[in-house]
């Protein structure tokens, strides 16, 4: 592989002057240079060297944007407002899985996850918790369903969660403060009404004795320092969650095959309902890899 590509811009386009194109295509050549250290690639760009980063990382942003060209007001941080729709990043119960079988298990260790605390002590409060794979479009469900939508859900109200008709999802909030008493005596309280008491400190099924253990499944070189705490907030409830770190390759290869009990999951933002949803959540589509968590109809 080369270290840089230079894309030169056609001076003879023959539709360059029309109305769609008027004011865009302004750069005669646009260079891509590739580093394999996204270190050197950040000390580059505030060198001067690089015209354009896209930050991912909270800390960065927090606390390594600061230097001479920054003072001097060659480099300008700033914030923005993004009022667009946002890619949302969740975790992928694989529901195919019998020990995910059961929702209330879902439920009790969604509670074990205490976003507050992570986002304030580990990301510098730089996240927002996302409660809909809509978010930032008029098409968030931010009330209960309205006549037209209980036309469709009625016939399927049977299958569905009787709280979808009662009350507006919002997920699980915290006091902030990493000691998440109240949500984690709401999971511990699922979890003997689904049958996983505890035993000797460990969660085990009152029927079968077999332990509530499962893993989560991680590409290599990621940012995951929440995963300590989540695993913690587990382990006081009783439930075993092995980490598990994989290269590229396998973690493709492994999403593909449905290898796993849980992995993290990109929601890529659509501003409004397009035919990706069948992709993500049609029964049709079970064996996708976009369907993370597994979803079926019975």
């Amino acid at each position: 592989m080369g270290q840089y590509i230079i894309y030169s811009r056609v001076t003879d386009y023959w539709a360059a002057d029309l109305p769609v194109n008027r004011g865009r295509w302004n750069f005669d050549t646009l260079r891509y240079d590739y580093y394999l250290d996204d270190n050197v690639a950040f000390e580059a760009f505030k060198a001067g060297a690089v015209d354009r980063r896209e930050e991912t990382v909270a800390k960065n942003w927090a606390t390594r944007y600061v230097g001479r060209n920054f003072s001097r007001g060659y480099i300008i941080k700033d914030e923005h407002t993004n009022t667009s729709a946002q890619d949302t990043q969740w975790l992928a119960f694989n529901i195919q899985r019998p020990i995910f079988a059961d929702r209330r298990v879902r439920q009790a260790i969604t509670l074990a996850f205490d976003f507050e605390w992570m986002n304030k002590a580990l990301f510098y409060s730089a996240y927002q918790r996302a409660n809909s794979y809509f978010q930032n479009t008029e098409y968030a469900a931010r009330s209960l369903p309205d006549a037209a939508e209980l036309a469709l859900l009625t016939p399927m109200k049977n299958e569905l969660p009787p709280e979808l008709f009662s009350q507006v999802y919002q997920p699980p909030v915290s006091r902030g403060d990493g000691f998440d008493r109240a949500n984690l005596l709401k999971a511990d309280a699922l979890l003997n009404a689904a049958g996983w008491t505890v035993k000797n400190q460990r969660r085990v099924n009152a029927a079968t004795g077999k332990p509530l253990r499962f893993e989560l499944l991680l590409p290599a070189g990621g940012n995951d320092r929440w995963v300590l705490p989540f695993q913690h907030n587990l382990q006081r409830l009783g439930i075993v969650m092995d980490i598990r770190q994989v290269d590229n390759s396998q973690y493709s290869n492994r999403r593909r095959s449905r290898d796993y009990d849980m992995m993290p999951s990109l929601w890529r933002a659509m501003p409004w309902p397009g035919t990706d949803l069948q992709i993500s959540w049609a029964s049709d589509y079970i064996h996708s890899s976009y369907n993370a968590p597994g979803c079926k109809a019975r």
